[in-house]
């Protein structure tokens, strides 16, 4: 049992490492540089870990700039670790941990937010990107659900055309179903 759970701890930590030393060309890299590499890349299995660490030191830096690319990319899916490809899963795998730009958009901020509204409310976005950005704008109201959800009511009420509005009402059903403990106080911010 003893050796099982060293191994397994070994295991564990070189994977990590692994992880870490798989974008080279990124490491010593400026925010303003991967911001820019990031914007002129489309992701596949070649370049995918690269994206994953460009995304993620752009959050962690708060790169404001960085938004637009981010927002491009919140249907990127991390790729998985080794550990993960055998079934091994360390983290808790939430939105912000599949999709990196939904998490690197709220480390940034709150300056996030027009261009996380603009995806949910845009007749172009999916399905995907639009309950990506849904816990996007969420992560700043996670202990205050009631008032994403009426941010959310405040945009529907200012949306020009009815298809943004009922798209802004759709995120608001998302919202609650996921995000509020307290049902009752955001249906009320809802209406």
């Amino acid at each position: 049992m003893k050796s099982t759970t060293i191994v397994f701890i070994l295991f564990t930590l070189a994977c990590s490492v692994a992880r870490s030393q798989t974008c080279p060309s990124l490491e010593k890299a400026t925010s303003d540089d991967s911001v820019s590499w990031l914007s002129a890349s489309t992701p596949d299995e070649k370049n995918a870990e690269c994206i994953y660490a460009a995304i993620k030191k752009l959050g962690e830096a708060k790169h404001q700039t960085a938004i637009p690319a981010l927002v491009r990319l919140i249907e990127f899916r991390r790729p998985k670790s080794d550990a993960e490809k055998l079934g091994i899963y360390i983290r808790l795998q939430d939105t912000g941990e599949k999709y990196p730009a939904v998490r690197a958009l709220g480390e940034i901020g709150r300056s996030s937010m027009p261009a996380i509204l603009a995806v949910i409310s845009s007749q172009s976005t999916s399905d995907l990107s639009q309950r990506n950005a849904v816990d996007a704008l969420m992560q700043f109201y996670q202990y205050h659900a009631s008032e994403g959800i009426a941010v959310l009511r405040r945009q529907q009420d200012a949306a020009s055309d009815p298809e943004s509005k009922n798209r802004l009402m759709h995120a608001a059903l998302i919202a609650i179903d996921k995000w509020c403990t307290d049902k009752v106080a955001c249906r009320q911010a809802a209406q």
